[in-house]
């Protein structure tokens, strides 16, 4: 079994956990400010990609020497990398099959709100999602929940990490909804992300290097996309 050798230092921890505020609550708020004080008329896909780049930057200005550390563990074992990248490709169409089925027993008229926001941005500006969704948002996402809060539980409990990572990260795309909603019954779509979640863990895991996570969440969101 390969070690899992990825560590972030204390500065990098809070960083990360710094990062989840920020990406998820006061960015969005703060570039909507923007948006109306300064009147920009940014559609809902620029004003996704604004946002997104911001994040990215942040995330490089942050934890860039981490993922750079991990980049290095990635170049040592190319091959076992790309392995775990695949077997984490077969993880997750088995869960999603399984997820599939479960869904259309539990709720089979329901519809994903997120997914819902994500087809109609790119039905708008195809061009801008696609830079989101396939080149800023796996590496954000991936520096703050397999980095941040996977990395740092792995050290003391594999399977406390998996459990907390994929239920962070799956109300992570819910969440909002069920806010601006009040409609708890949002959290059904919860599960839908489990698939993706575990696959992502797994592929961290088992590579030790963050960027087979980012790489198998680029191809990802690309197939989705698609």
């Amino acid at each position: 079994m390969t070690q899992f050798k990825d560590r972030l230092t204390r500065f990098e921890f809070w960083s990360a956990m710094a990062m989840l505020p920020l990406h998820c609550v006061l960015l969005p708020r703060l570039l909507l400010v923007l948006n109306n004080v300064l009147n920009l008329g940014l559609s809902g896909a620029r004003f996704n990609l604004l946002y997104y780049c911001m994040s990215f930057a942040l995330v490089l200005v942050l934890l860039g020497r981490y993922l750079l550390r991990s980049w290095r563990n990635l170049a040592e074992k190319p091959g076992l990398c790309l392995m775990h990248f695949l077997t984490a490709w077969g993880l997750c169409l088995a869960l999603n099959f399984a997820v599939n089925l479960l869904m259309l027993l539990i709720s089979p008229s329901g519809s994903n709100p997120n997914q819902d926001t994500v087809n109609s941005l790119t039905a708008q500006d195809r061009s801008s999602m696609m830079a989101v969704a396939v080149l800023l948002a796996p590496v954000v996402e991936e520096a703050i929940f397999r980095g941040g809060i996977f990395c740092t539980i792995r050290r003391r409990s594999r399977i406390a990490a998996y459990v907390v990572t994929v239920l962070v990260f799956g109300l992570y795309h819910i969440a909002s909804y069920i806010l601006s909603s009040g409609d708890l019954r949002m959290l059904i779509y919860v599960i839908q992300y489990i698939p993706g979640g575990v696959a992502l863990c797994w592929s961290y895991d088992k590579s030790g290097s963050i960027w087979t996570a980012i790489f198998f969440h680029m191809s990802y969101n690309f197939v989705s996309m698609m």
